[in-house]
């Protein structure tokens, strides 16, 4: 009995989600913009192509504008693209060095004009080098990088970074982005309240700074280690997310998704008083049917900060005849306007962003609420393993076991450092060697007040260190020779 009814709810569930793939389809937009900015007096936007859509197929316009045909891309145009690397500096990162220069050559591979900027953080974001023109020299950066930092404050260095790259002085169509290269672990050194909750404030802190540059594109390369909360907000950023071990291939992709983004300008009539409007995209299929996409607080680059800083309403009808002389009959970046809402009622569908049916909606909302039904329940059930609870006290450290000499019997070379890991010979060993001996339970390697340290547990076989026996625990520092019997190794982190 209780099978069938597993059976019944994985049923009813897998049909929910082929009817919500199905409705999501049906309601993706043919476009998908990734940044966009006014800078010079125009609107530039950076999009890609949805589904089964062809640029010759769709046309876009910005509110009462006249409708463009999608032909630009990167790619075909003399736009200039920057790229600021932004590398976690911590003790974990010096295994991924290999990785990292790979990284910036498949970036060069694919875009050669490309400019660089190179910043680390820590527990402090730092600019190392900045307008570097070729791959080389920002490879020789690269390498000189310390990985000394005990801190890893992912959401102040890449915050900071965004910050950074939003005063650049950018001309019309210029794409600034950033690529965070990280093992994805936050260690803070401070912070308030407990460690779990500080964690969830740097994820809002992420989000935030992403959503309110539109100017900026995120990307990120990072490992399987990276803390959810952290993770899910970085990759609100609309750019390509991959991971590090993809080496060049990973570079190539970030290039090639920037190069192939198509390019729309559009005159906007806006001052430099104006911080920032909104705006919405009109855009037409090869069948007539206009779809609207939100631009929302559209930052004007040309922005010099007045003394009042409210979000101004747009240009009023007569403000556009005061500013004829600049542009003629400009388009004005305002809300869609009455003429093309009555148009969108009249076939049936929303005036506001969606462009769909109710129905529809209807039926995304409902088989999303199943699906998230079915998510809670999975997360209640494994909800008592607690294994990815933070510990203020015991952070976790990204650890590459490297076997010199002996029968290593665990089936993995890498490990999550938490509190402590215990080797030996024993089956509850984390790491597990096969030699004659070695003791069930030799050695620990644990963390006290934020450093490592290593243990002999073992009264007939020795621990050895640097090939010292050790007698009380000692200091562990990455790529030290340790022995367990005559079983050698060293762990790099």
């Amino acid at each position: 009995m209780k099978k069938r009814f597993i059976t019944a709810a994985l049923c009813l569930l897998l049909t929910m989600l082929m009817l919500f793939s199905t409705a999501a389809y049906a309601a993706q937009k043919p476009i998908s913009v990734v940044s966009y900015y006014c800078n010079d007096g125009i609107l530039s936007v950076f999009a890609n192509i949805s589904g089964n859509h062809k640029p010759s197929d769709l046309s876009v316009g910005v509110n009462s504008s006249e409708k463009q045909k999608l032909k630009m891309t990167v790619n075909n145009s003399t736009a200039k693209v920057n790229y600021l690397l932004l590398l976690d500096a911590s003790t974990s990162m010096p295994t991924y060095k290999s990785s990292i220069v790979s990284l910036v050559k498949g970036i060069n591979k694919k875009s050669k004009t490309a400019c660089y900027t190179l910043a680390v953080f820590g527990e402090k974001f730092k600019v190392v080098s900045k307008n570097i023109k070729s791959a080389s020299k920002l490879i020789d950066a690269i390498n000189a990088v310390e990985y000394t930092e005990s801190a890893t404050d992912i959401a102040g260095g890449l915050c900071d970074a965004i910050d950074y790259a939003s005063t650049y002085n950018r001309k019309i169509n210029e794409i600034y982005n950033v690529v965070l290269v990280t093992d994805g672990i936050p260690y803070l050194t401070s912070y308030e309240g407990d460690y779990s909750s500080a964690i969830k404030n740097c994820a809002k802190n992420i989000k935030k700074k992403i959503a309110a540059h539109p100017e900026i594109i995120v990307h990120s390369v990072g490992t399987d280690s990276w803390d959810k909360d952290i993770k899910g907000a970085v990759y609100t950023g609309k750019g390509v997310h991959l991971g590090i071990a993809s080496g060049e291939n990973a570079g190539a992709k970030i290039a090639s998704s920037v190069n192939g983004l198509y390019i729309l300008d559009y005159e906007a009539n806006l001052s430099d008083s104006v911080k920032n409007v909104n705006a919405r995209l009109l855009v037409s299929d090869k069948k007539g049917k206009d779809t609207t996409v939100s631009l929302k607080k559209i930052p004007n680059l040309d922005y010099i900060g007045k003394a009042d800083e409210k979000e101004t309403e747009p240009p009023t009808e007569k403000k556009k005849s005061e500013n004829t002389e600049k542009h003629t009959n400009p388009p004005e970046t305002v809300p869609e306007t009455t003429k093309n809402t009555d148009k969108a009622e009249k076939n049936g569908e929303s005036s506001g962003d969606s462009g769909f049916p109710l129905w529809l909606i209807i039926v995304i909302a409902g088989s999303a609420l199943l699906v998230a039904a079915a998510v809670v329940i999975i997360l209640l059930a494994a909800k008592s393993k607690g294994k990815n609870k933070y510990d203020k006290n015991y952070p976790p450290i990204n650890m590459k076991l490297e076997v010199l000499n002996g029968n290593l019997l665990t089936g993995k070379d890498r490990f999550i450092l938490r509190k402590e890991l215990f080797i030996g010979s024993g089956s509850s060993c984390d790491i597990k060697f096969g030699d004659i001996d070695v003791s069930e339970i030799n050695a620990r390697v644990y963390q006290k007040d934020g450093l490592i340290y290593i243990e002999n547990l073992s009264e007939v076989n020795n621990t050895t260190l640097g090939g010292m026996k050790l007698f009380a625990p000692n200091r562990l520092r990455s790529g030290d020779e340790i022995g367990v019997g005559s079983s050698v190794f060293v762990l790099k982190f």
